[in-house]
């Protein structure tokens, strides 16, 4: 009986260090993080960002024709894609000029309101911020000066 005593003590300490070496055999074995099943992966490419195309008027532009445009009423951004975004016209040292800003499909348009014409010999900033589709971002300055009065 005493050997069965001392034999039984020692079967549960080789079970025991057989589990402990199975685990620590793991120890060393890396997992990596399977990715979230939240996060949503988009298949397609990158896609660039809009571009400028077009536009009444260029950036740096001085002796812009004032009174054509007012009769005009509008200046216009044209982009390379369709794009959502915002258009403001502002003078150089920050007011807002009050003309009706929007963006829709590949124009950044800039309406004139009654009263809110362009004058002479101010320098003015068209700022426009469009984000495509993609949620590719591009931001947009067009400085110009207009022409002293004729």
């Amino acid at each position: 009986m005493k050997i069965l005593r001392c034999f039984f003590p020692l079967v549960h300490i080789c079970v025991l260090a057989i589990i402990l070496s199975g685990v620590a055999g793991d120890c060393n074995t890396t997992f990596e993080e399977s990715p979230s099943t939240d996060a949503e992966v988009d298949p397609r490419p990158p896609t660039p960002p809009p571009t400028v195309t077009g536009s009444t008027i260029k950036d740096g532009e001085e002796d812009v024709d004032y009174e054509k445009i007012n009769e005009g009423k509008t200046i216009e951004i044209t982009f390379s894609k369709e794009v959502s975004g915002v258009i403001v016209l502002r003078t150089e040292d920050g007011n807002f000029v009050g003309w009706i800003g929007k963006v829709e499909g590949m124009k950044g348009t800039l309406e004139l309101v009654a009263g809110k014409e362009l004058s002479s010999q101010i320098t003015y900033i068209i700022k426009c911020i469009v984000v495509d589709s993609d949620h590719n971002e591009l931001e947009v300055s067009i400085n110009f000066t207009t022409k002293d009065k004729a």
